[in-house]
């Protein structure tokens, strides 16, 4: 699980360009799927991270896993070596790797604006259980505690936004690996309200994750545009196997009627509050984990698809 803690260029990245895996897996005498697995494992992976950029590590980066190299020949489990070398590093909470963050630990950091530590809490709690379970058990209900609070929040410096900003950075992560040629299903898009569009992302990134490319829309109004336009329009484009609706109301349903006209594909409906429509295409299912279930469970029926494994 990577570290997420994405840094512009420094006048010592300037002096000593970054690695690559192969070349720092070279440089320390370990496979470049070792590093890999550090690095979605323990969060031993690249500080410096740009968008739509390969893995390259920095020279901080090299000296960090050369120490744990040494400290794993010496005879310490790769976990423990991970966990010491992480708590030691600056801005970094002492934690226990084998003892998954708890909310109150995600509101300690998030409150007091822990960017960094909060990125590592929630690298473990991914590394131990999962994405979809990390926002059911930690994440979801960390921001209702947020919302929910009588105190209310510090103005430009929120809690919430502290939170959010944390997960969209270790989702990028998490998406970057996510590359073309791990995508073997038939595509999904999800089509979601503003106010769960986090939720929709994590989605997201656990369906790519599990070889299913996704793609997200709002369906708001923008640019003089209504969603059903632009999601007939993505439809004819995309040509998705699945729609996945994560919206409330009478603008969701009358997107899901538009979507039913003239498609032929599978809807699936999240949350109990989603509109009633009598439809053998629509399945309705309440949680993140059961949509994702389901997805998968769609997908390995229709099989591979082969403009994506070809």
């Amino acid at each position: 699980m990577p570290r997420a803690t994405l840094t512009t260029i420094t006048a010592a990245d300037s002096v000593e360009a970054p690695l690559s895996v192969a070349a720092v897996a070279v440089k320390l005498g370990v496979s470049a799927s070792t590093l890999r697995t550090w690095e979605r494992r323990y969060g031993m992976g690249p500080t410096s991270r740009r968008s739509g950029a390969h893995r390259r590590y920095t020279p901080e980066d090299v000296a960090l896993l050369k120490r744990m190299v040494e400290m794993i020949r010496s005879g310490v489990a790769a976990s423990e070596a991970a966990k010491r070398l992480l708590n030691a590093m600056p801005g970094a909470i002492a934690y226990d790797h084998t003892n998954p963050p708890a909310v109150e630990d995600i509101l300690r950091c998030a409150s007091s604006g822990e960017l960094t530590a909060l990125e590592n809490l929630l690298g473990i709690a991914i590394a131990a259980n999962g994405l979809v379970h990390t926002w059911a058990d930690l994440l979801e209900p960390a921001l209702d505690r947020i919302y929910s609070s009588e105190d209310g929040q510090k103005p430009g410096y929120a809690p919430s936004a502290m939170l959010t900003v944390a997960v969209l950075r270790v989702l990028a992560q998490l998406s970057h690996q996510c590359d073309d040629t791990s995508m073997t299903y038939q595509p999904a898009v999800i089509v979601a309200d503003h106010d769960v569009m986090l939720a929709a992302h994590v989605t997201g990134v656990a369906l790519e994750w599990n070889g299913i490319p996704t793609s997200i829309l709002d369906t708001g109004q923008h640019a003089g545009q209504e969603a059903q336009e632009r999601l007939r329009a993505h439809l004819n484009a995309k040509k998705p196997h699945s729609v996945i609706m994560m919206g409330r109301g009478a603008r969701c349903e009358t997107l899901i009627e538009s979507s039913l006209d003239g498609f032929e594909f599978n809807i699936i409906l999240v949350s109990a509050e989603a509109p009633r429509i009598l439809d053998p295409r629509i399945q309705r299912v309440r949680s993140l984990a059961a949509c994702v279930e389901e997805m998968l469970a769609l997908s390995r029926e229709e099989g591979p698809c082969p403009d994506l494994v070809n």
